[in-house]
């Protein structure tokens, strides 16, 4: 997603929000020195979440922790079919 947007299975509205910015800040949680930990996913079809414009099916849930201590814990916001439709995070 981060580095073949253009190619990346996500929705054309989260494709046009990706800034320069925004894929820094995931290039730097994609770093060598995360390891990542897949915390599952929450079907919230039910809930009508609609995220730039797609309704949303799935939240999926990671974490990840640097050697030095914190980390950062995202979820990534899914489309029925799989497609991303955007990512929150935030550094603990």
């Amino acid at each position: 997603m981060v580095t073949k947007p253009d190619s990346a299975p996500i929705t054309p509205r989260f494709r046009r929000f990706l800034s320069a910015d925004l894929t820094g800040w995931f290039n730097v949680l994609l770093a060598e020195n995360r390891q990542w930990t897949f915390a599952g996913c929450d079907q919230v079809t039910s809930r009508a979440i609609v995220y730039l414009g797609s309704q949303i099916a799935y939240l999926c849930h990671a974490r990840s922790a640097r050697p030095t201590g914190g980390g950062a814990a995202i979820s990534v916001l899914y489309t029925a079919n799989w497609r991303a439709a955007g990512v929150e995070g935030y550094g603990f």
